[in-house]
């Protein structure tokens, strides 16, 4: 056996995340994944690989996944916006716009300036139309909550 061969030094949880971003940077989403999911497992308390998993499933079209990681993560991180906007996203894919703009609603309290804001406006819409056969009131306060959070909203302004 070769033991003149020195081990190979064990990577910190913090050095394989930085790792996977590089790979996701470069294209190399499985290869990405795989250093996340190291990381997660090297320093489970640890962020930042939890909601890059998280994203990678998002972005690979699979909700269910991606919930269960962002969820994950936004328990190790309670006041990251984008994990709640994430989540927000993910119920509103799923058709469920009212748990969409609580998500929502949280990142914009956290980072008003994000990107969240456009975001809830949008999920906003969506729930003022599906509000809309029922009682034309509440859809209007929907539709204008939706522009103060985004005024160029132009689907807000049709619908009002």
């Amino acid at each position: 056996s070769p033991s003149h061969v020195a081990a190979l030094p064990t990577l910190s949880a913090a050095a394989l995340t930085e790792l996977g971003t590089r790979l996701k940077a470069a294209g190399d989403h499985a290869g990405a994944q795989v250093h996340y999911e190291e990381a997660a497992r090297a320093d489970p308390t640890m962020f930042a690989p939890r909601y890059n998993i998280g994203v990678l499933y998002l972005e690979a079209g699979d909700p269910h996944r991606a919930r269960e990681h962002l969820e994950q993560a936004h328990l190790l991180d309670p006041q990251s916006a984008d994990t709640m906007s994430n989540l927000g996203a993910i119920h509103q894919a799923q058709g469920n716009a009212e748990v969409a703009v609580q998500w929502y609603r949280a990142a914009v309290a956290l980072s008003p300036t994000g990107p969240a804001g456009q975001n809830l406006s949008n999920a906003l819409v969506t729930l003022g139309q599906q509000l809309k056969a029922k009682s034309n009131k509440a859809a209007i306060k929907k539709f204008q909550e939706a522009l103060v959070n985004w005024p160029h909203n132009s689907m807000a302004y049709f619908n009002l």
